[in-house]
């Protein structure tokens, strides 16, 4: 995103192509735009915000704003969303694997493989030679968890789910809202 953008000539922009709308009477597309304009504005006015907040109230200096701001979900997300989160990739999934360690039972250790532009693989290993396994809410936390962190992944494999290191490779894909449904 372009940091030299002029408010004025986008707001200009914006209130041109309310105004076309508006023309387009009571339709559902129209009612509907509106509504995802309002949803919009309601999203970073409350992300603003709670910049805001963040900024009055740390001390510390900028890294420590930088730290909150990656701490905060919504402030996170919208950063994110535009390319600006002040952690890079790799190390917001690293965490992500970290902090989940802790509520996974002792015997499980899980490890970042590798991390491509949309992909994350993760290693869950067992100490016993005969292996383990996780139950499905497992699965679902480390999924839960890698995309909290990193909402842009769109693939997660996690080796040695079932049966311990040399298990079969669970790979967990999200389906955007207006892609095909799974059957």
């Amino acid at each position: 995103m372009s940091t030299d953008l002029d408010p004025a000539t986008i707001g200009a922009e914006i209130e041109h192509l309310i105004q076309r709308l508006g023309a387009l009477g009571e339709s559902q597309a129209n009612s509907e735009a509106q509504e995802l304009v309002r949803l919009l504005l309601s999203l970073y006015g409350a992300g603003l915000s709670r910049m805001l907040s963040v900024i009055r109230t740390e001390g510390g200096g900028p890294q420590a704003v930088l730290e909150r701001f990656a701490e905060d979900g919504l402030i996170a997300s919208l950063l994110v969303l535009h390319d600006l989160h002040p952690h890079p990739l790799e190390r917001r999934v690293e965490h992500a694997i970290r902090s989940l360690q802790s509520h996974l039972p002792p015997h499980v250790t899980l490890n970042l493989v590798a991390v491509t532009h949309d992909t994350v693989r993760v290693r869950a290993t067992f100490p016993s030679a005969g292996g383990g396994s996780l139950p499905g809410s497992f699965r679902a936390a480390i999924e839960r968890a890698i995309q909290e962190a990193a909402p842009e992944i769109t693939a997660i494999e996690v080796e040695g789910m079932d049966g311990g290191p040399t298990g079969a490779l669970i790979q967990i894909v999200r389906r955007s809202e207006t892609g095909p449904k799974p059957s």
